[in-house]
């Protein structure tokens, strides 16, 4: 916001009731409006198509990753250009960008959308556990279940069916198996479909076991002559184009399976490093 504002943008920010009084660069403000708490996609475009009655807009930005959706449909509905809804939902529903990166011909680990149980019991036969259990929408390793055996699976099915959000439900669920290894991120830039920087990098220690266990969350940059960093920028180029994004930054996650030294992907944001990391990276 700062910089748009040092750019000579008007900057108008729309956010929740819940958060209008946090640490905003108010400075940077022309205007800060505010939606219910519990406001879905069409009050943000409502109280927007309001705002662009008397002010002009001309970009939309999400701040945050749970907005890229909403953002995109508001985009979508004042005709201005970026980033698309099916293209953000490409950056947000892990089951689709696993779809798409598998499509793309990169290795990913087995997986399945947990809706049917013919899928599911065969998924189950074929492949080994462990597994995780992840929901499609959250971000980093909220969410997230490792589970060994069958039992295990359709007791964790049967509590999520359970939840009074559809949501929050097993269909908003897949099950992938469980990787071994270190865990890596390539932070790229794009402009017109094209990645103009990019950098790979390795946590210290694997994103869910911090979450579930603790610790400190680190990240070190490969050598930039290193085999791992040339093959991990060659798999993002091979990824990005596969999501439809022609412009902005992303972090992709990639893990290197112990077991076979094989990369596999994880996930990707339309967005820089969480946790800092586009900060000290």
């Amino acid at each position: 916001m700062r910089e748009c504002k040092r750019q000579g943008w008007r900057v108008v920010l729309v956010t929740k009731e819940k958060q209008q009084h946090e640490d905003w660069p108010r400075e940077s403000l022309d205007n800060l409006f505010t939606v219910p708490n519990d406001a879905d996609a069409d009050s943000f475009i409502r109280l927007v198509s309001e705002i662009a009655r008397r002010v002009k807009v001309d970009r939309i930005v999400a701040l945050e990753e749970y907005d890229v959706i909403t953002a995109s449909l508001v985009r979508e509905h004042l005709c201005i250009d970026g980033m698309s809804s099916g293209t953000a939902r490409r950056f947000r529903d892990k089951l689709a960008m696993r779809v798409a990166a598998q499509k793309a011909g990169i290795n990913v680990p087995e997986f399945v959308h947990t809706l049917n149980y013919e899928d599911l019991h065969s998924y189950m036969g074929r492949v080994s556990p462990p597994w995780i259990l992840k929901p499609r929408a959250d971000v980093s390793a909220i969410g997230i279940e490792k589970l060994h055996d069958a039992e295990a699976f359709w007791r964790a099915l049967e509590r999520l069916d359970a939840r009074e959000k559809h949501r929050e439900r097993s269909t908003h669920y897949l099950l992938e198996r469980f990787v071994a290894g270190d865990v890596f991120h390539v932070d790229a830039l794009l402009n017109n479909g094209r990645v103009i920087f990019a950098e790979a990098n390795c946590y210290g220690r694997p994103p869910m076991k911090v979450a579930h266990e603790g610790g400190v969350f680190r990240s070190f940059t490969l050598r930039r002559n290193s085999d791992e960093r040339k093959e991990l920028l060659r798999l993002n180029r091979q990824l990005i184009p596969a999501l439809g994004l022609r412009c902005g930054a992303t972090h992709a996650e990639f893990i290197k399976g112990s077991a076979d030294g094989r990369f596999y992907f994880l996930e990707v944001a339309a967005r820089v490093g969480g946790a800092y990391i586009a900060e000290v990276a």
